[in-house]
């Protein structure tokens, strides 16, 4: 660079700061103009590498290479910074096993910061695997063969990356994958990417709840929560996302099974209990290339504003019509209860294909007053739906204007029954003289806010 250049006669002085595992120095550099500048330094603390299964004690600055084998053990890193603890990889993953009777095997406080775990299976029995707090946390290729949580983030977090992380089987997860969220609390900053959770045998997979979350990311996770009850009376269905409080939500090319997607404040009793639950809220969410398989799809309660859902595939069938009949999307409406005056506004479905092989099908459900629901270039595919009984309709709710704007969806050629009489949309007021709040498929097409609509099978 034109006016200076360091010299090859530049002087470096190492003066060591009195630890074997880091050095401090200064670097003097000599200018072309014969000025001299001292630059402090420190250098990075040296890898320290375990030859038995001796844990050696932590400290700030640390590199601690893992070889294979079982550590039985219990972490606490509160107030340690500048942390990495990998495996060596060579040979099968560490095991990281819970001390008998500990609650969690690693523990993070406020005060944590720059922590990284790389390269391990994780046995915490029963008990929690990693609660964290801090900042600029990561956890990569960790396998979950049995735990409580997985990550319990009760404090307050800025930075957080889990990456490539996997519950090993159906019942290795008890309670949740990722809790995030407590009073007073922020959590900020998050990205969980290539995840690999099939079941939680108790629990949500995550659920971001109480406090202030915002700038949340989950990309290419595979999540799931199964009904197992006939092997565990107890383990049903439960949600795979419970976003209950937060901003800056995005959720894209993940394939969601069983559970669904439940965006929206804590409700009734347990609503009514929380402190926060006033000003609780969920806005700002994305929800884009995602997959969605088995009987739920993306669930939207009062509280909720500003969402998109773009370009996702919903592969959903219902086939016990005794079990209630759900919906591509299914929005809550508002809810007034506890002077809460919440309602759901402005949700986008734009660009999603749909299909189901039943009879009884819908793809929106809208069960109370909304504002600001459009649709656009959605596909939905149902070659066996009969319109009618139990609900069934292609989209259903309170009144026509419920949708601000449906523009170039493609919708079923759908068969209806006598109850329906060639209704296919059920928008409350009676459209087909059956006092059932059936509307045809010409009366659909003749609502002003239906631009470019079509039908065929």
């Amino acid at each position: 660079m034109r006016g200076f250049s360091i010299r090859a006669a530049m002087v470096l002085a190492f003066l060591l700061a009195g630890s074997a595992r880091a050095s401090a120095g200064k670097l003097t550099i000599e200018w072309d103009n014969g000025a001299k500048q001292v630059v402090p330094f420190e250098e990075p603390a040296p890898a320290e590498r375990i030859t038995s299964n001796h844990w050696p004690t932590l400290h700030s600055g640390q590199t601690l290479l893992v070889p294979s084998g079982t550590y039985t053990l219990t972490l606490d890193l509160s107030g340690l910074h500048d942390v990495t603890i990998q495996w060596d990889g060579k040979g099968q993953k560490p095991l990281l096993k819970l001390t008998p009777g500990a609650s969690n095997l690693v523990r993070l406080d406020a005060n944590s910061a720059n922590i990284t775990f790389d390269g391990f299976t994780v046995d915490a029995g029963q008990a929690n695997a990693f609660k964290i707090e801090g900042k600029n946390l990561t956890f990569r290729n960790l396998d979950f063969t049995s735990c409580s949580d997985a990550f319990l983030a009760e404090g307050s977090i800025d930075g957080l990356t889990i990456e490539n992380c996997t519950v090993t089987s159906d019942t290795a997860l008890t309670s949740y994958f990722l809790w995030a969220g407590a009073g007073g609390a922020t959590v900020q900053n998050v990205t969980v990417k290539h995840c690999t959770v099939p079941n939680s045998t108790r629990q949500h997979i995550v659920r971001l709840r109480f406090g202030t979350l915002k700038n949340v990311l989950f990309d290419n996770c595979d999540f799931g929560n199964k009904d197992r009850r006939k092997i565990d009376p107890q383990d049903d269905a439960k949600g795979v996302f419970t976003i209950q409080q937060g901003s800056g939500l995005t959720i894209k090319n993940c394939t969601i099974r069983d559970g669904g997607l439940g965006l929206g404040p804590l409700g009734g009793d347990d609503g009514a209990n929380d402190k926060n639950a006033a000003t609780a809220a969920v806005s700002d969410v994305s929800i884009d290339g995602c997959t969605f398989t088995g009987k739920v799809g993306v669930l939207v309660f009062p509280g909720t504003s500003n969402v998109t859902v773009r370009q996702c595939q919903f592969n959903l069938d219902w086939t016990d019509p005794n079990a209630g009949l759900g919906a591509m999307v299914d929005i809550a409406g508002s809810d007034n209860s506890h002077g809460w005056q919440r309602t759901v506004k402005d949700v986008r479905i734009d660009s999603c294909k749909a299909a189901s092989t039943t009879q009884l099908t819908r793809f929106l459900a809208i069960r109370g007053p909304v504002e600001g629901i459009r649709l656009l270039n959605n596909t939905f595919t149902a070659p066996r739906m009969v319109c009618g009984a139990y609900g069934v309709s292609i989209i259903s709710a309170p009144d026509p204007q419920s949708i601000t704007e449906s523009t170039n969806n493609t919708w079923p050629d759908a068969a209806a029954d006598g109850w329906a009489n060639g209704g296919v949309f059920n928008l409350g007021a009676d459209g087909t003289g059956t006092g059932h709040g059936f509307w045809s498929p010409a009366q659909w097409l003749a609502l002003p806010q239906v631009k470019g609509d079509v039908f065929r099978n």
